[in-house]
């Protein structure tokens, strides 16, 4: 394993194989190497090595899991202190309550990630945040409660959105769906109180009831602008008055079809 100042410590037993013993020099080599100083230890699991965080140190401020771990220890960084953390090994699910991390404030996530569970990224202070292109799915509470967070970049098509997926992040204020999803889901939102852009793909075909719910009331700093596809308009028109009447909904929110129509006027649809 490898201490808070990058030392290995062998901790095989007598039957350790050839193999794992290289496995131990390649981590040593690496930390050596490393800038930052990784304050979790390598150990090796059934024949995979596997990363565990240090979540009770208080000092520890930077964590990075090297390239040649294959996966993080239950229950992730959970409760870390550390303000940055950064994966560089080829992990495909960041699992559920893997980084909640009250004073995280940097997070660098590999390319290979696919999935997103529940409430993987909560209650940090992560004031940007960017998905690698490889992710297709954020579950249900995937990032949550991030009440620093401002912005969400998707460098790649996804396919899942889960309910409440993006929900109870307070300063949230631009959001550009990628293409590839096709539903957006009820509460998607739900809380984002500061979202005042939002972008919705023409590769999406229905969008829930309730999936602005909790997002279109009085306690709004300003309007949210949402743009749509034409093919959208009525579906989203309908989900909007399940929330308001028209007639107070145009002090709230402002719906550009970015494909023709532009503006849409409210009185339209008004109804009381």
């Amino acid at each position: 394993s490898i201490d808070s100042c990058g030392r290995v410590h062998n901790r095989r037993s007598a039957q350790a194989t050839e193999t794992e013993t290289q496995q131990f020099k390649r981590a040593e080599i690496f930390n050596m190497k490393s800038k930052l100083v990784k304050a979790g230890v390598l150990e090796i699991v059934n024949g995979r090595m596997m990363y565990f965080p240090n979540r009770g140190n208080p000092t520890v401020e930077r964590e990075l899991v090297p390239n040649f771990a294959d996966s993080i220890a239950e229950p992730g960084f959970n409760g870390s202190h550390a303000s940055e953390i950064r994966i560089m090994s080829k992990l495909k699910v960041i699992p559920s309550n893997c980084f909640s991390c009250p004073n995280l404030e940097k997070l660098e996530l590999p390319d290979s990630v696919k999935t997103i569970e529940p409430r993987a990224i909560c209650g940090t202070k992560l004031v940007e945040l960017e998905m690698p292109k490889s992710v297709s799915t954020i579950g249900n509470y995937g990032i949550v409660h991030n009440n620093l967070l401002k912005e969400i970049r998707f460098k790649g098509p996804l396919k899942y959105l889960g309910k409440y997926a993006l929900s109870h992040n307070s300063s949230l204020e631009r959001v550009r769906l990628p293409s590839g999803l096709s539903v957006i889901r009820a509460a998607t939102f739900y809380r984002d109180l500061s979202l005042k852009d939002l972008y919705i793909p023409k590769s999406v075909t229905m969008i829930e009831g309730l999936a602005f719910s909790g997002i279109i009331t009085s306690g709004r700093k300003q309007k949210l602008v949402i743009h749509i596809p034409k093919h959208l308009l009525d579906n989203a028109i309908k989900v909007l008055l399940d929330e308001m009447p028209g007639w107070k909904m145009r002090d709230y929110v402002v719906i550009d079809c970015y494909d023709g129509g532009g503006i849409v006027d409210f009185d339209v649809y008004w109804r009381h």
